[in-house]
């Protein structure tokens, strides 16, 4: 995928009455200033806070107030936190291509997630080898800093309970 560079400017599309203070993209997200000055003030990790973003439409136009100032958050690739296939219930097209990356053929499907033991350093909010960019994990402490700081725009599912089907005509 290639790297959005600056300027950075986005459009919202907005659910609900209020703002979020996260937004997500592709693969970057938009976090709202206060949620990226708590994030840097809590010294929590994994989240590179870059330059604002002008926002250019916030689609429903019937948001209460205006859309607080954002800037492009980039979540980190976790260097060693690695899907455990067997335990998370991962099936696959075929084999990878290398076991280091990952990479080769598609995920069908997983029933939980499950890191590799020892593989995850501790990073607050990350993308795990495997999973990619549709499936951020965060740690327990990024989950208590969101609600203590009564930030809006993220439901947070427990790993053991988060399930995805890619191909579900594929089950017998």
């Amino acid at each position: 995928m290639l790297e959005w560079l600056p300027p950075f400017k986005a459009e919202l599309k907005c659910w609900g009455r209020q703002h979020a203070d996260i937004a997500f993209g592709v693969q970057d997200i938009l976090v709202s200033e206060a949620l990226a000055d708590a994030f840097r003030a809590e010294k929590l990790s994994g989240l590179e806070i870059l330059d604002s973003v002008s926002i250019v439409k916030v689609v429903p136009k019937k948001m209460a107030g205006s859309a607080p100032k954002y800037f492009v958050g980039r979540i980190g690739w976790a260097e060693k936190a690695a899907l455990d296939d067997k335990a998370s219930g991962a099936d696959y097209e075929g084999p990878w291509d290398c076991p280091e990356c990952r990479v080769g053929y598609n995920l069908l499907r997983f029933k939980r997630i499950a890191l590799e033991p020892n593989t995850w350093l501790g990073e607050d909010i990350f993308y795990p080898r495997r999973l990619g960019p549709a499936h951020p994990l965060v740690s327990e402490r990024f989950k208590e800093f969101f609600e203590r700081r009564q930030f809006r725009g993220v439901l947070f599912i427990p790993a053991e309970e988060f399930s995805v089907d890619y191909d579900p005509e594929e089950v017998e």
